[in-house]
């Protein structure tokens, strides 16, 4: 029996999926905005208790569902308040997706195809990062993906008990993702289901089944979103909706981009698995899978899930990398499937699909091998100095150091040589080499080189705001957005209840004739006493270099106290 479990394909991606996401989760800062955000809503739920209701500066937090929040203070309260404990859930719900892939795969085409499936997700560049990760999208994925594979099995069952249980699965994964992060958790897998049904003219949304749906979808959602009406009114749900709706239709927070923008990111980020969409045997040589239905529309279903996610989120005006991670799950299977039907056919791979990820390995061996080695010299480093507006003086020394370049020379050596073994007809050994060298990378790219990235972007402001927490003063920042000095600054409810900041909030209560002061307004008060007002004690404020003159010019009563990696640091003392 022991044995048995041992050898079992499941325990095995169990492994393979924690060797893979588990180690070095917190080797690196958590980075602003995302995922210092989803970080701090726990870490305050720790501190407060409340756990119904997500907060920033403890205060109300619309912008987000409190499910993956749930994740991340559970794994806090396990693991402490620190980046491996934040980045644990998704590390977790990697190895829950390869699981899936697998089950799924094995359940439409076979063992094979299931392993296939597996070792192309996890041998793509954004999927496999993702894991790494403590933002919210992993685990809103895999549920609206669970939600989109049971309507597609609802769509296929003859029996009426199967067509029940996959209508109230289908129901409790998207009610989970609408739990998650939110409407797009139903819209995304509701468009799939009525461009599928209107394409195969074929209405499998039967009443009965459709109704147990719902109920469940209902139920599973009324778990926060109803307890939350039920206790506060709807103003919060209404703040919720309203920003969804503006995100939509703005570029929220200066996060815009061109019309193709996703495209581009999917391409490019999902290689090489993206490349494979493009190479696939012709339909007419698979006679079995022409005759099975169940097989082809389990293709429709993931061409029209990719194509209803690239058309959604080309609409939306906010454009940012991981709106569009759904679509890896189609790309993915796609990609799959293409490796799966050449190797069953046992024909000769396409001399277009070689050239193309040859190119495409060469592209990224070129990135990596010369993006390190120029920051190894003394000139890039000046020169990125200088874009980040660093104010220390250059020296010669080599930050970065060259054997840096050999994560680069690694990969291209790895990928190449599969892409030869393409080229000479073994396929199977080609792309098994190109997709484990690509997961290789990753680790070692996250493990080696992205400590080294993080202090170029903010690790000066990370270790001045941890330094500080230590002391008795306000932490805040000038002249741009940061979830930072909230979560690196450890701040706490007491920091607000200075009666001092009372007094303004009074008094704002009296101007506005309001009992409740909506959180932008409190955070904008917050800021302008701790800028202008009464203090009772210090405020230390960050501010990036290149604004440090304009904040001088504009703040007097700010005193610079210091500098470091692009950041400038002011005290303001009380009266």
């Amino acid at each position: 029996m022991i044995k048995k479990i041992l050898i079992s394909p499941y325990a095995l991606i169990i492994a393979l999926g924690a060797i893979l996401f588990l180690p070095m989760l917190g080797v690196v800062h958590l980075f602003d905005w995302d995922e210092i955000n989803f970080a701090e809503s726990a870490r305050e739920m720790l501190i407060t208790g409340d756990y119904g209701r997500v907060t920033i500066n403890f205060q109300p937090f619309w912008e987000k569902p409190p499910l993956f929040i749930w994740m991340q203070a559970l794994s806090m309260k396990v693991f402490g308040i620190n980046e491996y404990a934040a980045r644990l859930p998704n590390a977790l719900c990697g190895i829950a997706t390869l699981l899936a892939l697998f089950h799924y795969g094995r359940r439409y085409r076979s063992t094979a195809f299931g392993w296939f499936w597996v070792l192309v997700y996890a041998g793509t560049w954004l999927p496999h990062v993702y894991f790494k990760s403590g933002i919210i999208d992993p685990v809103f994925n895999l549920f609206m993906f669970l939600g989109v594979i049971h309507l597609a099995q609802w769509g296929e069952a003859l029996a009426q008990n199967q067509r029940f249980k996959h209508a109230t699965l289908a129901g409790l994964f998207v009610g989970l993702a609408v739990l998650t992060k939110g409407p797009v958790g139903l819209l995304l897998p509701a468009i799939t289901a009525v461009v599928f049904m209107v394409v195969k003219r074929r209405w499998f949304l039967q009443p009965m089944p459709l109704l147990a749906a719902t109920i469940v979808f209902l139920a599973t959602t009324f778990a926060w979103y109803g307890v939350e009406t039920m206790r506060n009114g709807w103003w919060f749900l209404g703040e919720f909706i309203e920003y969804n709706l503006r995100l939509a239709q703005t570029e929220d927070s200066g996060h815009g981009g061109f019309l193709f923008y996703h495209f581009v990111v999917l391409l490019a980020g999902c290689f090489p698995a993206s490349i494979l969409l493009f190479y696939k045997p012709k339909q007419t040589a698979v006679a079995t899978e022409n005759a099975n239905p169940y097989l082809q529309n389990i293709h429709v279903w993931m061409w029209i899930l990719l194509g209803v996610v690239l058309i959604v989120f080309t609409i939306v005006q906010t454009k940012i990398i991981h709106y569009s991670s759904f679509a890896y799950f189609p790309i993915t299977f796609l990609a799959a499937n293409t490796l799966y039907r050449w190797n069953e056919l046992e024909v000769k791979v396409p001399r277009a699909l070689v050239v193309t990820l040859g190119v495409g390995t060469i592209v990224f061996a070129i990135a990596l091998i010369g993006g390190t080695y120029y920051l190894s010299t003394a000139a890039g480093w000046a020169t990125i100095k200088g874009a980040i507006n660093q104010t220390e003086t250059v020296d010669n020394t080599h930050p970065w150091p060259l054997y840096f370049v050999l994560v680069g020379l690694l990969y291209a050596a790895g990928a190449l040589s599969g892409v030869w073994n393409m080229w000479k007809g073994e396929l199977m050994a080609g792309a098994a080499r190109v997709l484990i060298i690509t997961a290789v990378t990753v680790q070692l790219v996250c493990i080696i080189i992205l400590p080294s990235v993080e202090p170029l972007s903010q690790g000066a402001m990370v270790t001045f705001l941890k330094e500080q927490s230590k002391n008795d003063v306000y932490l805040n920042v000038i002249g741009f957005k940061s979830y930072a000095q909230y979560y690196y600054g450890a701040k706490q409810p007491e920091d607000l209840s200075s009666k001092e900041f009372e007094k303004v909030l009074m008094q704002y209560k009296l101007d506005h004739n309001r009992t409740t002061i909506p959180p932008a307004d409190f955070n904008l008060l917050e800021y302008g006493w701790h800028l202008n007002g009464n203090i009772d004690k210090p405020v230390l404020f960050v501010a990036r270099a290149r604004k440090s003159e304009k904040i001088k010019s504009q703040h007097p009563q700010l005193k610079q106290i210091g500098s470091s990696g692009g950041f400038v640091f002011f005290r303001r003392e009380p009266f």
